[in-house]
């Protein structure tokens, strides 16, 4: 029981991690299509096809994601401390 807190900021800590991996998709497969993940699609975008526009609303709704997993994990831990 003691655990649980410290779980719960890993496990939100590591699934914000999942969203940004970047590095080794890019260095093991490059631009391949089918590894692709959002932050080397959003990279794609922006530098390689210059549709700065479109990665700049992919990467907000990265961040929206992102806000939203944090809120949940912090809702869910505060109800259960309650």
């Amino acid at each position: 029981p003691q655990l649980k807190p410290i779980l719960m900021v890993a496990l939100t800590l590591r699934s914000l991690d999942a969203f940004k991996v970047f590095e080794p998709v890019w260095a093991l497969f490059g631009n391949s299509p089918l590894y692709r993940t959002l932050a080397v699609d959003i990279f794609t975008r922006a530098i390689e096809q210059h549709q700065f526009g479109l990665a700049s609303a992919q990467a907000v709704m990265l961040l929206l994601i992102s806000l939203t997993v944090t809120m949940l994990v912090l809702y869910i831990d505060r109800r259960e401390r309650n």
